[in-house]
């Protein structure tokens, strides 16, 4: 049987999403309320396409990135701080972890190996 994807929510207030093991688990905590999603990933799109719609349900348009790159190491990690003061945690699903691993140069996942080792 599939592990649900769960995600922690930032303190405060904290929590988990817990979602299908299909779906992106989302929290976003702006102004100490907590937002909980879990969003369905379209299916039969490329690896580009799924990228772009996570980051899509992350950033909600907000966060506009300089590299491909930044934005795979931002998936990769799991988290990221908004310019709204949003505290986004999120969970992707093996589907969207796919199509990162599946863009990411060989520079990028040496770096992603070293936050790995340095939690």
């Amino acid at each position: 049987m599939p592990v649900k994807n769960v995600c922690n929510c930032p303190k405060p207030p904290g929590g988990t999403v817990t979602c299908e093991p299909y779906q992106m688990a989302i929290c976003i905590v702006l102004d100490g309320e907590a937002r909980h999603e879990c969003q369905d990933p379209p299916l039969a799109v490329s690896h580009a396409e799924l990228v772009d719609w996570a980051l899509q349900q992350v950033t909600e348009g907000i966060v506009s990135f300089q590299t491909q790159e930044a934005e795979l190491l931002m998936l990769a990690i799991g988290r990221l701080e908004r310019p709204d003061g949003a505290h986004v945690t999120f969970a992707l699903p093996e589907s969207v972890r796919t199509a990162v691993a599946a863009l990411v140069s060989p520079a990028l996942k040496a770096q992603v190996k070293e936050r790995d080792y340095a939690r």
